[in-house]
Order: structure tokens, then sequence, then C-alpha cells
């Protein structure tokens, strides 16, 4: 199977990426995109990702990386957490500037709770239960990251994901529900009502900052999961 490319504004696939990027309280937006097919396959896969993060200007001057929101200080923050991260170009806005970067995530549908792409923000199929994760090595790079930059504050990040149905069957699915008074533990997860994805069909997820919270806090966070559309 061909590698797709995923738009995930703001953050690069997921989490922690903003928190590096923010020196104060900012709310942010998180997109991906999966299709159905990938996790009724259950094939383990990298996707390509475009992450498109807001900095001051688009100076990448050889002294650039020592100013805090320049997108050579970005790209420097990026490859700090990422080493895969590649500049593809940068844009003046009326608000600063917005630059773009492509990485790689990975889909893990390995049948094993632990994440198969170790140096990668992972969007983990685990039984019946999809979630975001980042591995030790990224958690470990993210906060070795902020100390250099000397960064605390984290960001509201809001969490949208796509699910495309490219199959003729439908989905059905229960999202994870949060609901503002912080994440949920891992036993006490509570689900939504019963939804279903036509075939061909596509809709837009929308998840609370709670979601970015939990996945700081224990390094993963549940995203939904599958119910059968047998009935």
């Amino acid at each position: 199977m061909q590698r797709r490319v995923v738009l995930m504004p703001l953050l690069l696939a997921g989490m922690g990426l903003t928190t590096l990027l923010t020196g104060c309280q900012a709310e942010v937006e998180v997109e991906a995109e999966l299709e159905i097919g990938d996790i009724r396959e259950r094939e383990t896969q990298g996707l390509f990702a475009t992450s498109q993060v807001s900095s001051e200007d688009c100076d990448r001057g050889t002294r650039s990386m020592e100013r805090e929101g320049s997108a050579g200080w970005t790209t420097w923050v990026l490859s700090g957490v990422f080493p895969d991260t590649r500049y593809r170009s940068c844009r003046r806005t009326e608000a600063g500037a917005v630059t773009t970067f492509r990485n790689m995530i990975v889909f893990d549908a390995m049948p094993d709770a632990a994440f198969s792409g170790l140096s990668h923000v992972n969007i983990k199929l685990h039984d019946r239960l999809l979630s975001v994760g980042l591995p030790p090595y990224v958690q470990d790079n993210i906060e070795r990251v902020r100390e250099q930059a000397g960064l605390e504050d984290q960001p509201e990040i809001i969490t949208r994901l796509t699910l495309v149905n490219n199959e003729d069957e439908p989905f059905g699915y229960r999202l994870a529900r949060y609901d503002g008074q912080g994440a949920p533990n891992e036993d006490d997860i509570e689900w939504g009502e019963p939804r279903v994805l036509e075939a061909n069909a596509r809709v837009s997820l929308d998840y609370p900052s709670a979601l970015a919270e939990r996945v700081f806090a224990d390094g993963r966070a549940p995203l939904l999961r599958i119910e059968s559309t047998a009935d």
C-alpha cells in the first residue's frame, strides 16, 4: 500500500510539538486523516505528514535559530524532536508567517500494545481500540528540547480526526468522551453513543484539549472504539 499525505495544521502528527513552539498559552488545532480500509486491513505502515506551524517570520538565516519564533528556530525545535523533519516552505501572513514541514507518522496495527513506531507519533490500533500516542523516545526528546529552549507553557490543543470510509460497508464506532474536566483514567473511559459511518462517506471528529492532556500525562489517549455493524 502506498504512503499517503496527511495534513495536520499547526502541530506535527499529533501531540507535543506546538507545546515547544509556543511561549505563551495559545489555542492550536490538530488535524489527521485516516482511511477505514487501513483500519480493517490492520496493516502497519508509515504515512507522510505535512505540518503547518505558526511562526513570527520566514527567517532561516545563520543566526535565526537563536531567535525564538523565527522559521529557523522552529525548524531547530522540530528537528530536535523528530530527526526526519524536512522544511518545505514558509509564507508570510498578516499575523506573521506559517512554516510548513514534512514528517512521517506511523499507523500501528501490530497485535501487541507497544508502539511500533519508536521515533514517531503513533496512531495505534489494538484490538478494537484506536488511540494516539507518543513513544518514550519522542517524550524524552520533547522534554529535552523544552529544557533547552526554556519553554514551560502548554497551549490549548483541539484535535480533529477525519475518518474516510473508502469501503463499501458501513463502519461502526463509539468516541472516547472527554468532558473538559480533565482526561479520563485508563480504567474509567466513558464511551459515547454508537455511531455509523456509511460507505463512501467521511466525517470529522473533534476532541477537546483534554485529549492532549491525557497524551502528555500518560503517553497515549483513546480516540474511538470499533463497534459491530451487524445489526
